[in-house]
């Protein structure tokens, strides 16, 4: 009895675990395929997803390439607009400027009291600039013995011009050069001043500016006996073709 006992209870334990194993054995394939119809629907939800996205996709692009052909179509259809040139801004007239008015001439000097001053303007005979006259000067340095000798100078010199020019460097009747004349103003300056005063003071040194051509008669013949001074200073006339003293 007790070997039957244990017997059936061997045997009771081989089949259940036969059962198990059995149970175990259905389960597996069970599973699987479980898996696998859980693999197929996802499988199909992605497949139906990416089918949307690109449905959706072309949609999109259709209505970009419409879009782009409606544009292209107006564009094309419009006429091209002409392009205008604009017009350079109108340039307002200048003011006129009012006319400058003509310089007034300066009134004549009314003849001074003291005949040697209307000289010193360039007045009366001393305006005259060509032929041989008497001396213009008359003063503390004048010789009328010398009136010949002077003459002569001046037909050599200048052939009695007084506005005559000898190789550029020489100037006048008696043809001083500008140094030399320029001395006989710095000579001449204080005896002027007692006879004529501050003007002609003011019309002496004026001269100085210019080349004795540019001077009146009056005082290129002052200008020459302050140079001969007495004798003195006949040297500067000494020689050429024409002897003269």
């Amino acid at each position: 009895m007790r070997r039957l006992s244990v017997v059936a209870l061997a045997t009771s334990a081989l089949l259940a675990l036969s059962g198990v194993a059995s149970a175990e054995a259905s389960a597996l394939p069970a599973a699987a395929q479980s898996a696998q119809v859980m693999a197929a629907s996802s499988i199909h939800v992605s497949t139906a997803t990416t089918t949307q996205h690109k449905k959706k996709h072309k949609k999109k692009r259709k209505k970009a390439t419409a879009g782009k052909r409606r544009v292209q179509t107006t564009f094309a259809n419009e006429s091209p607009k002409k392009a205008t040139a604009k017009k350079p801004a109108a340039k307002k007239p200048a003011a006129k400027r009012p006319a400058a008015k003509p310089a007034k001439p300066a009134k004549p000097l009314a003849p001074s009291s003291n005949p040697q001053v209307n000289l010193a303007r360039g007045m009366g005979a001393a305006a005259d600039r060509s032929g041989f006259a008497t001396s213009l000067y008359q003063g503390a340095w004048f010789m009328p013995s010398v009136e010949p000798i002077r003459k002569c100078i001046m037909d050599r010199e200048s052939n009695f011009s007084y506005t005559a020019v000898g190789a550029g460097t020489y100037f006048g009747a008696y043809q001083m050069n500008r140094n030399l004349a320029i001395g006989a103003t710095h000579a001449m300056e204080a005896e002027v001043r007692k006879e004529m005063g501050a003007e002609g003071v003011r019309i002496l040194r004026s001269l100085r500016q210019t080349t004795p051509n540019h001077w009146n008669r009056y005082w290129q013949d002052r200008a020459f006996y302050t140079i001969w001074h007495k004798g003195a200073g006949k040297g500067n006339w000494r020689g050429g073709g024409l002897r003269c003293f």
